[in-house]
Parts: C-alpha cells; structure tokens; sequence
C-alpha cells in the first residue's frame, strides 16, 4: 500500500501539466519504476504505467534517454492477460510515442528497434499489431525493414484478427519501402509457409506498391510544378 500511494502521489504531480527537467533524480525515479514494473500485484502494476505515461508527457522528448530503460521493459507486458494492465500499457505506449503531434514521427523511429518484441508475444500479438498500425505511417524504411520478419511471423498465426492485422502492416511497410524486404523474407521460409504467405500476400502486396507508385508519381507532379515556377520566376 504505501509503495501504491507513493507511485499515485507522484503521477498527481506529474499531471499538473508542467515539463519538468531531465537530470539525476529522474533518472532515480525511472530506475525504481523499472523494478516496479515486475511486480505481482495487478494493479500496482497498472499504476506504474500510468505514472510512466505521465512521465513521458512531463519529459517531452526528453524522455527518449529511457528508451532502453522503461520502453524495452513495458514491451515485455505485451503479453499480459490481465485488461487492466493491457488498457493502461497501450495508453502508456501512445502517450511515449505521441505525446506531442509534432514529433511523432521522430519519437517512432527512436523506439522502433525494441517494437520487434511485441510481435513475438502470442497471445498479445493481436492488440499490439491494432496499435502498431495507428504508427506505421511514421517510420522511415530502415526501421519498418526490421518490423519485416516480426510481421511474416504474424501472417502465420492461428487466429484471423491477428493476420489481418498483420497484413495491414505489411501493406503500410510495402508502400513506404517496395516488396523487395518482403518478398526477401518469404523466400526464407519453409516451403509449406512460402505457399501460404504467397496466396495471402498477393493482393496486399500489389495494392501497396500501386499505393506507392501513386505516391511517388504525385511528389514528381509536384517536384515538376514546383521546377516550372522558378522557371517562370526566372
């Protein structure tokens, strides 16, 4: 109990909306919920992610230096069966990764080398992939390339809900980088796999690359357009 009220006392003054500064105390702070995010207890548990939650929006971007601190650690409970602590890790999750609209994309990129994880947990895989997807369209291709084998995995799962999913990644990372990373990764696999992935991949990946070629044809358009007008300019 006293270590529940301190974890909610301390997130109470994290929500009074002040950015606070990164220095030795934050980093005490994020090494004991560190430890706390092991606990046994349900909802203690749950309330160490809210605080976390509340800790990345009063870092701002700051919060970053503890990618491999906290973000690697609340991968790991992606796995978790219980709905509270899973409700409270995805909001604590969106709330690292946008906690500001301006920096999205570049909050996605710093955290993208621990997202493989989430994509090994059973059980979890479906929630992770639902909120994977609202992000993707935030990476750059060297980061969504190493989501590739994680999301094939996930192609040839048991359950519907996750390979649908899973083929919704693979459509948004076949758009941003070409087929090419994805067709290198089938070939990889068994035979009796490559067979199956084949026949579900083949409409996502002709939608996507069409998505892309549009894509690119609308930045040439653009590119000439603007070309044409220092011409005129000229």
């Amino acid at each position: 109990k006293i270590r529940q009220q301190g974890i909610i006392d301390f997130t109470t003054l994290l929500k009074q909306k002040q950015r606070i500064v990164n220095n030795k105390a934050v980093s005490d702070i994020v090494a004991v919920l560190k430890v706390r995010l092991s606990e046994t207890h349900l909802m203690l548990k749950a309330k160490v992610l809210q605080c976390i939650g509340q800790l990345a929006e009063a870092l701002g971007d700051d919060i970053t230096q503890y990618n491999g601190v906290l973000f690697s650690e609340m991968m790991k409970l992606t796995n978790e069966s219980n709905k509270v602590v899973i409700e409270t890790l995805y909001a604590t999750l969106t709330q690292w990764v946008a906690h500001s609209t301006k920096s999205i994309g570049t909050m996605f990129q710093a955290v993208a080398f621990y997202l493989t994880a989430g994509l090994k947990s059973g059980k979890g895989r479906f929630q992770f992939l639902h909120w994977l997807n609202q992000y993707l369209n935030y990476g750059e291709k060297k980061s969504l390339v190493g989501l590739v084998p994680g999301c094939i995995d996930c192609l040839l799962d048991r359950t519907k809900e996750v390979r649908n999913e899973a083929l919704q990644a693979i459509k948004t990372i076949c758009k941003k980088c070409g087929r090419g990373c994805i067709d290198d990764e089938v070939r990889k696999r068994k035979h009796a796999d490559v067979l199956t992935l084949t026949s579900a991949l083949q409409g996502v990946l002709n939608e996507g690359m069409e998505e892309m070629e549009r894509l690119e044809e609308k930045s040439n358009q653009a590119t000439q357009a603007t070309q044409a007008m220092h011409v005129i300019e000229k």
